[in-house]
């Protein structure tokens, strides 16, 4: 079944949240944070993209992106999905394995408070886990 395509309008905040999907654990090392900013960067600098907020924990990451160009969600994220999956991969010394579930979620938060709501879930989701 094909998958319904992603809509993203300008000036909207959506919350992007994708998990990996054999629950290969990326654990919080000074390589793996360097590995992730450094993607992160050239991502942000490929596809301008305002990200607000976001945090990558052990099976899971979560990002707050308000959208300039509509075009530019979904390569950002794919771009950063199949860089640290590359990444992670060499790390470990697997050959193309797949880190990351197919698509991602992408509600679109429409109230300040829904944001703010949002924003304190993302910190206290790491807090917890």
């Amino acid at each position: 079944m094909p998958r319904n395509r992603k809509y993203f309008m300008n000036k909207t905040v959506v919350f992007i949240t994708s998990r990996t999907q054999e629950g290969v654990p990326m654990p919080p090392t000074l390589v793996v944070n360097f590995l992730l900013w450094g993607i992160f960067a050239r991502a942000q600098k490929l596809y301008p993209v305002r990200t607000c907020h976001f945090i990558f924990l052990g099976n899971h990451f979560h990002m707050l992106l308000v959208v300039e160009d509509p075009q530019d969600v979904s390569q950002f994220v794919g771009y950063v999905k199949a860089e640290l999956a590359h990444a992670i991969n060499r790390l470990l010394g697997r050959r193309q394995k797949t880190i990351w579930a197919k698509g991602y979620d992408s509600p679109i938060l429409l109230t300040v408070e829904t944001v703010l709501d949002y924003i304190a879930y993302i910190y206290l989701n790491a807090v917890r886990a």
